[in-house]
């Protein structure tokens, strides 16, 4: 149940294909180890105490901590990768923007309630794993369609500049007064 990055996958836009690579190295990350706390009962990915230490080191089992851990570092990432989105759909004046943002919020709080059934010692890895591998091809996909849209439409993708330059130009576009700067 590998995730490979697929060069299929690129947008064009180097940000968001670096950030897509990065959730998918987390999904990667997430498939390959079975969490596992010596309190709860044993699951089928889970083994009594004397055979943690065994199996864990054979299956790539992480304690609870591990795994919340991994989890979390996930769900951020996605906050990140979301955000930064969003905000070029905006400067693009995307015409969906907001509905877009609206799949973006629910599959956060999505991934939340995944996180919350965790903390319950519910086992969630495999359902978990199939239902990222969906959503990120899906999601990958989606992003490909309106790509060229953000490379016409984005001062941030056509200059390729830093944010402090692209800041400047901003203000300087949209304020009434030039934009002076002096050292003094």
């Amino acid at each position: 149940m590998k995730t490979i990055w697929s060069d299929d996958w690129n947008t064009g836009i180097a940000a968001i294909d670096a950030q897509h690579r990065c959730i998918t190295d987390c999904i990667h990350k997430l498939s390959q180890v079975t969490p596992h706390s010596p309190s709860a009962p044993p699951t089928d990915h889970q083994h009594d105490a004397t055979e943690l230490d065994y199996y864990g080191s054979l299956f790539g089992s992480l304690n609870t901590g591990e795994y919340a851990y991994l989890l979390d570092q996930f769900i951020a990432s996605l906050e990140n990768h979301f955000a930064y989105e969003e905000n070029l759909l905006r400067e693009a004046k995307y015409e969906f923007t907001q509905e877009h943002k609206a799949t973006h919020d629910l599959f956060l709080q999505r991934m939340k309630k995944y996180r919350e059934r965790f903390n319950n010692n519910e086992p969630i890895s495999e359902k978990l794993h199939r239902v990222l591998m969906r959503w990120i091809k899906e999601h990958i996909s989606h992003d490909q369609h309106y790509a060229t849209m953000l490379k016409n439409n984005t001062l941030v993708i056509q200059e390729n500049k830093n944010w402090l330059a692209r800041s400047l130009k901003l203000l300087s576009n949209n304020s009434p007064r030039k934009l002076e700067i002096s050292i003094r």
